[in-house]
């Protein structure tokens, strides 16, 4: 490397800086779908080393994403130039929700990266559930409050002439003389 900032060495050396500096998972594609770049964290998740990836055909290494939206969303940024993020169940590792953003890349193939959203997604699901199961409860109590509608009756009383005369005052008391 020279001391030359833009010289390709460093340049390079940026970007390869960059890429490990990320945190998701990221890899790209050349033309042909050959693995042409993995970071540490993509390392890391899929659990194999970049030197077993690297100049490997990507549908040989992931065949189960070949059918996906993930190979559909990967034909479309190589083939339409199309951006896509996708939120899924992980093909490669069982039990694992992830997002995924693919995009063209300006010289040709398909750059993918892969954030693990496991636990984001598990509390959602959590956080919903408490939900369902409240509004479960408000409907069951609103039905019992009107099944209990139900059966209570109101009887409304006949009217009775000896509601317009005063109470009787009792028996010790003598009686009003008439006006």
């Amino acid at each position: 490397m020279n001391g030359d900032p833009s010289s390709s060495d460093t340049a390079g050396q940026r970007l390869d800086d960059l890429i490990e500096s990320v945190s998701d998972a990221f890899y790209a594609v050349d033309r042909q779908w050959r693995v042409v770049i993995c970071n540490r964290a993509a390392e890391a998740f899929f659990g194999f080393g970049r030197e077993t990836v690297l100049g490997r055909d990507l549908w040989d290494i992931f065949p189960e994403g070949r059918e996906r939206p993930f190979g559909q969303a990967c034909m479309a940024a190589m083939e339409r130039g199309e951006v896509s993020q996708i939120e899924a169940p992980s093909a490669f590792r069982v039990g694992r929700f992830v997002e995924l953003r693919i995009g063209p890349l300006r010289a040709g193939g398909v750059a993918v990266a892969l954030r693990d959203v496991t636990e984001r997604v598990r509390a959602e699901r959590k956080t919903k559930a408490a939900e369902e199961h409240k509004s479960e409860i408000r409907r069951a109590s609103i039905d019992d409050d009107e099944d209990e509608n139900k059966k209570t009756k109101f009887v409304e009383r006949p009217p009775d002439e000896a509601q317009d005369k005063p109470p009787d005052p009792g028996p010790n008391v003598p009686p009003r003389p008439a006006p």
